[in-house]
């Protein structure tokens, strides 16, 4: 039962990374071949019928070789593309599922003898264990690469813009409501009383997480963080932007995560970042601990400087970006922000 349970998983990822790389959408989709990929492999070592071990096998290759596709394709652009699980030794190497020879697992309950050579071959149901076929379309490889404009018009150093001397840096501009000390804009604010509630509008731009916890991280020695949403990429970024807050303070020496995930498959490739977060925060003197838990009832921060964060999204207070080549991608600041409310409590 259990085997069952966790191919009908993998089928269910592989058909979501399907939909996805049918969008366009290269980078999530191989995210889940990625997590397919190890359920179907996990399958293969559990599985002891010789047929549907065969089937999984060249499934499994099937769907490797189209997440090494997009990885190759990714890599153009971001050289630290997720890796791919590697491949066991007994699963054959191929560029295409054989077509003669149905899926064991995808046969019809009804129909047991084979379609007469004059009859067209049945359509396999739509069961739990009917495994998509990725696409085979690749957007030109020229799309990814970063290559300089071509110019419309010959350079003439006197009218080329790179040649003006830049305006001054004005962090009022660059950051709203610029803080005036170099971290996390001195000491936090003193309403009469506690809790300050901070309302973040749909759309708005001009935030980003010194601005939002610097000044209340600022003199703590540990922070923990409570997060329920630490599950995709771009979640993880932003905790790892957060860690870069911690080490720039000078100050933070620990930071402590309290995490939940789905399933056991995202809680791996979850830790599996951290491990990395964590080597390199080592190099900056800091810690950093991590557990998982099913009960975590609120998104918080809490520093040893005496304040707690409440944020209604944890740190998932961003909108998507629009695409990996646009403003706001790198520099948050210029990304708009959820519709969202935190609160701080002080003691």
């Amino acid at each position: 039962a259990d085997c069952s349970q966790l191919l009908q998983k993998g089928i269910q990822l592989i058909s979501q990374a399907t939909v996805q790389d049918g969008r366009g959408e290269y980078r999530e989709a191989l995210r889940l071949y990625s997590l397919g990929l190890e359920a179907f492999m996990s399958v293969l070592r559990m599985e002891k019928n010789p047929r549907i071990k065969q089937t999984i096998a060249g499934k499994i290759s099937e769907y490797m070789n189209r997440a090494e596709e997009l990885k190759s394709l990714l890599t153009l652009s971001d050289p630290d593309t997720l890796s791919l699980p590697s491949t066991p030794s007994d699963v054959p190497t191929h560029t295409a599922a054989p077509a003669a020879t149905a899926s064991p697992l995808a046969a019809s309950s009804v129909s047991r003898q084979p379609p007469s050579q004059h009859q067209p071959q049945p359509q396999q149901p739509a069961s739990p264990f009917a495994f998509p076929s990725p696409p085979s379309n690749l957007p030109s490889a020229a799309m990814y690469q970063s290559t300089p404009p071509t110019p419309s018009s010959p350079y003439n150093a006197a009218t080329s813009p790179y040649t003006t001397a830049p305006s001054p840096y004005n962090p009022a501009f660059h950051h709203p409501a610029a803080p005036s000390s170099s971290f996390g804009g001195g000491a936090p604010p003193q309403p009469t009383t506690y809790p300050l509630t901070i309302q973040l509008t749909e759309g708005q731009v001009g935030w980003d997480y010194e601005r939002l916890l610097g000044p209340y991280i600022a003199g703590s020695r540990e922070i923990a963080i409570y997060d329920k949403n630490i599950h995709h990429v771009h979640q993880i970024y932003n905790l790892i932007r957060v860690c870069e807050l911690c080490v720039r303070s000078k100050c933070v020496t620990r930071i402590v995560l309290h995490l939940s995930t789905d399933n056991e498959l995202q809680q791996q490739e979850v830790e599996a970042a951290l491990s990395s977060i964590r080597s390199s925060l080592v190099e900056h003197k800091v810690e950093l601990w991590s557990q998982f838990a099913s009960d975590i009832q609120t998104n918080e921060v809490v520093c040893s400087s005496g304040y707690r964060i409440q944020l209604q999204h944890g740190l998932d207070i961003f909108l998507p970006p629009k695409g990996k080549f646009v403003v706001g991608f790198c520099d948050v600041t210029l990304r708009p922000v959820r519709e969202s409310t935190v609160v701080v409590i002080n003691g």
